[in-house]
């Protein structure tokens, strides 16, 4: 009889244990919880943790992807077959080549034509390239200063095929040579720098006189 009752408690005892257990279960869903790793005392709700994982892993690979379209080695084959062209067959009067080792980074010379008051004078250039170069034109700029109404005291040049007229047939040594006819010969309709310009167009003397000046002064090493 003893044996029988006994049998009897631990049944009731399982039974009545099994929905403690249930409920606590169905406690810990409805409070949403993660399980945290021991020590961490930060909990992180369920709820939206899973679509801000697949978010920061959609965003990471759209980064990957732009990272790996920005190193496409085309702009640096470009350049380097430009490099090798310049280097056997340079523009008149002009040279060019990258700053320790850099392909996106250049600095060119151009030598004054001798039928202008830019004569014997030597101008240096910088040429800095985009990643996607050669669909987009490169940023030159004059380091050496130049008295020309289509180059400013900054360096900056007025001429079309560096902005809106840009073509990727265009080369480095296409770019130079149609910079160095500026020097001959003025772009009269675009003047970067007004006052330089009239005196171009009203007074060639006075212009020549002080371009000279600018030229044996900053120019003629």
């Amino acid at each position: 009889m003893e044996a029988i009752f006994f049998t009897f408690s631990l049944y009731l005892a399982i039974i009545f244990a099994q929905p403690i257990r249930h409920e606590e279960t169905l406690n810990a869903v409805e409070t949403n919880a993660l399980p945290v790793a021991d020590g961490d005392e930060q909990l992180f709700e369920a709820s939206g943790m899973e679509d801000e994982v697949e978010e920061k892993t959609e965003t990471g690979s759209k980064l990957d992807q732009s990272a790996n379209s920005n190193n496409e080695p085309l702009p640096w084959m470009r350049l380097k077959k430009e490099l090798s062209d310049i280097q056997k067959e340079p523009p008149a009067g002009c040279s060019a080549g990258p700053i320790n080792d850099d392909l996106f980074h250049w600095q060119a010379t151009i030598q004054g034509p001798q039928d202008s008051p830019y004569k014997d004078g030597v101008f240096f250039l910088t040429i800095d390239f985009p990643i996607d170069y050669p669909f987009k034109p490169p940023k030159v700029l004059f380091k050496t200063l130049i008295y020309h109404p289509n180059i400013d005291k900054a360096g900056n040049i007025c001429l079309d095929i560096l902005k809106s007229q840009w073509s990727p047939a265009l080369t480095v040594s296409k770019l130079l040579l149609s910079i160095s006819s500026l020097f001959c010969d003025p772009n009269e309709d675009y003047h970067l720098v007004p006052e330089i310009g009239q005196m171009y167009v009203n007074n060639r003397e006075k212009f020549n006189r002080i371009a000279r000046e600018w030229t044996l002064k900053h120019a003629v090493l």
